[in-house]
């Protein structure tokens, strides 16, 4: 299974980094990907919803 991971822009690259290979260290099944940035402000991007209510 792949699972990408992604960050937005106030989350550090070296943090965000640090996690994907800290995920990837352990062997298993899963692997971790780099999904990039998302932009958060970017009207045609996606939207997060914090809970099932807000849906």
């Amino acid at each position: 299974m792949k699972v990408i991971l992604t960050r937005t822009d106030d989350f550090k690259t070296e943090d965000f980094e640090n996690v994907l290979n800290l995920l990837n260290a352990y062997p298993g099944t899963i692997d971790f990907i780099d999904g990039g940035t998302l932009d958060l402000d970017d009207p045609h991007g996606f939207r997060i919803f914090r809970s099932k209510n807000y849906f």
